[in-house]
């Protein structure tokens, strides 16, 4: 299992909270898992996932504390045809000036330590499960919405 050492809220995302304050709600739209890899230092400049491979579904959002939101996304191998390496995850939102941004991203500790997502015929049934927390002034004020195509 690899590690997720290098999560990011975007230079989008950073500008999206600032919004949050004036009493707007954060809308998740979706999540996107790529195969690719960029440095660190730059996952803040990302505007999408790199070498995007698979959309999954966000799941729920939960408060475990004041001021910070648990989201949780799943990812099935239902439709996949062709294994991959999953070196990201992205979280999207709807920003109300933009339409949708990359919110946050995730990433492996380095091109070689994603989790391998198996194809169906290679693992009928595989799934994953990441949960990513956010903690901003006004967490729970957060909805995501879900499209029953990716479930």
């Amino acid at each position: 299992m690899n590690q997720w050492a290098n999560t990011v809220l975007t230079d989008d995302g950073r500008s999206l909270l600032a919004k949050l304050t004036q009493g707007h709600t954060l809308r998740i739209t979706r999540a996107v898992t790529g195969s690719g890899f960029v440095t660190p230092g730059l996952l803040t400049k990302q505007t999408n996932v790199t070498r995007p491979v698979q959309t999954i579904s966000p799941r729920n959002v939960s408060y475990p504390e004041e001021g910070k939101c648990a989201i949780t996304v799943a990812l099935t191998n239902a439709q996949l045809a062709t294994g991959y390496e999953a070196t990201q995850v992205g979280i999207y939102a709807t920003d109300p000036s933009r339409g949708e941004i990359l919110l946050f991203l995730s990433q492996a500790n380095d091109a070689q330590s994603g989790t391998i997502i198996p194809s169906n015929t290679e693992m009928p049934g595989y799934s994953a499960e990441w949960t990513f927390y956010l903690q901003y002034g006004q967490a729970d004020g957060v909805e995501v919405t879900v499209d029953p195509s990716n479930t």
